[in-house]
């Protein structure tokens, strides 16, 4: 833990890390939005952000939002080795943020690793199970990674959640059909997607 930052070094901070998220303003995944491609004046910004973020975290160095924000310009700069490094350290301050657990979790999963992705949702998702978002992605880690009572589970609490999701019904009768043998265990979102 830091000690307590002084008025004007509040005031410092808060200029640099207002600056730093105005930067990715567009720029970064968020809330659903999907990806887009970007040009040579958003990746400059989105470096730029990174760098005042960084400068922020030397002000208060437990500055949580830093460090997600960080990772959130990593990830849109296409660095998801790097933004699941700054997600994990988040998590470490947020354990039980549902939202810090998918991104790490999701990222993990982008990178094929679904080992990682279920040990990084799996706390927050047993706590939240009104999480429909969070269940539904864990459970797609559990598919890939052929635990499938535990899929099951979670595509069960998505859909409780979420009970006009269809797409969280495809995936619950996917791994219906799993668990009775009548298609092979998916390894891959492409596989998964290819059975719903």
């Amino acid at each position: 833990m830091n000690a307590p930052l002084s008025d004007s070094q509040i005031e410092e901070f808060n200029a640099i890390y207002g600056k730093g998220c105005e930067l990715q303003k567009g720029l970064i995944i968020l809330d659903g939005t999907p990806p887009r491609k970007l040009g040579y004046f958003q990746k400059r910004a989105l470096r730029k952000s990174i760098q005042l973020l960084e400068e922020a975290l030397k002000i208060y160095a437990d500055s949580w939002q830093s460090m997600f924000f960080i990772g959130k310009a990593t990830q849109a700069l296409g660095d998801l080795e790097g933004a699941l490094s700054w997600f994990i350290k988040v998590q470490a301050y947020e354990p039980d943020n549902p939202s810090i657990a998918l991104e790490a979790g999701l990222c993990a999963g982008q990178l094929g690793k679904p080992e990682l992705s279920v040990k990084l949702m799996e706390g927050c998702a047993n706590a939240h199970p009104e999480d429909a978002s969070l269940q539904c992605n864990i459970g797609l880690s559990y598919l890939m990674n052929n635990q499938i009572s535990d899929a099951r589970r979670a595509f069960a609490n998505a859909l409780s959640a979420e009970p006009n999701n269809q797409t969280n019904a495809n995936l619950l009768r996917l791994t219906d059909a799993v668990a009775e043998g009548r298609i092979p265990c998916p390894k891959s979102e492409n596989e998964i997607l290819a059975h719903i």
